[in-house]
């Protein structure tokens, strides 16, 4: 039987009220390229992108479609404190691996 060959990327979006549902998650190889993988947030804020290639840095943005939130990347701070400059790398995804903490605290539009 043979092993896992992707790994899984996961968190949870919030803003200063709590969880937020239906924010857009993408994961990409360069901020200037297309989304390598994507999915949107629950109600309860969280997210979960599975059969995720290993062994690429990935950078992770966070978009609402309803326009309410500033599109932002994933800085890697506690909290999941925003970033608008291309973002951190995730840490490697390995296969197998489950990468949980890549948060984000939404902020308003206005």
């Amino acid at each position: 039987m043979s092993g896992e060959t992707t790994g899984v990327v996961r968190g949870t979006v919030t803003d200063a009220a709590g969880p937020v549902a239906g924010v857009c998650v993408y994961l990409y190889t360069s901020p200037a390229g297309p989304a390598s993988y994507g999915t949107c947030s629950q109600a309860d804020g969280s997210w979960y992108l599975a059969g995720v290639e290993p062994g690429t840095a990935y950078r992770v943005g966070f978009a609402d479609p309803t326009g309410r939130f500033v599109t932002q990347w994933w800085s890697g701070a506690p909290g999941g404190a925003p970033t608008y400059a291309g973002g951190l790398a995730i840490g490697a995804v390995t296969a197998g691996g489950d990468l949980s903490g890549i948060d984000a605290r939404m902020e308003d539009v206005s």
